[in-house]
């Protein structure tokens, strides 16, 4: 029983598809000709999608280096991960007040992880050291820098749906980047701006730990 409990609770990474796909549906007063592929962050048109009867499907063998993308429907502007041999069905819906994109396909924990917000943090912590950050002494300030960043690290690297569904090792490995150098950006750019204006005549050490973030 405990065998079976601990397979049914493994998370289940999704595997590739034969096929580069990106399909859909839309339910909309409006009508459409087609919606677009954009790569950011210059915006540059990776693929047209035609639409017809509200519906649409296309099987592309243009190689499209995975990672995040913007659908782009009218004023609908979502962000999809999406790359080569990957299968997408957007399920959208629109009207005069709101519009929903739903996402599924082999890259459904991956866009789920995207709509979930920024890594799952205390939002109030990570705008003071935004914002007040000077009120800290530099040993004070790289500690919490750390707390947040290891935080984050662990809600990317345990993130799962409710299907159980996990993303993929690239995708987990693209976004422990990104995430550490949003910090890195507050160590290096942000902090020390203060730093100088309130301590012209010292010089700032960091902790060693903080290198953690610098080699992931």
């Amino acid at each position: 029983f405990a065998a079976l409990f601990v397979y049914i609770n493994k998370p289940v990474q999704l595997p590739s598809h034969k096929r580069t796909v990106i399909a859909g549906s839309l339910e909309s007063k409006d009508q459409f000709q087609a919606a677009y592929l954009l790569a950011e962050p210059m915006m540059d048109t990776i693929l047209e999608i035609p639409i017809a009867n509200n519906r649409f499907h296309v099987n592309t063998g243009k190689t499209i280096p995975a990672g995040v993308y913007s659908f782009k429907l009218g004023s609908i502007n979502q962000k999809i991960f999406f790359g080569n041999n990957d299968s997408l069905f957007l399920k959208i819906k629109s009207n005069d007040r709101n519009s929903s994109v739903t996402t599924t396909g082999n890259r459904t924990a991956e866009n789920e992880y995207l709509r979930s917000g920024r890594d799952g943090i205390d939002g109030g912590d990570l705008w003071y050291l935004e914002n007040r950050g000077y009120e800290m002494k530099p040993k004070s300030y790289a500690a919490e820098v750390m707390r947040l960043w290891n935080h984050s690290i662990d809600w990317i690297t345990n993130f799962k749906t409710a299907d159980n569904l996990k993303p993929g090792d690239e995708f987990i490995t693209l976004q422990k980047k990104l995430t550490s150098l949003s910090y890195l950006k507050l160590l290096d750019n942000r902090y020390p701006q203060w730093f100088r204006i309130y301590h012209p005549n010292e010089t700032l050490e960091y902790p060693k730990s903080i290198e953690a973030i610098r080699n992931t």
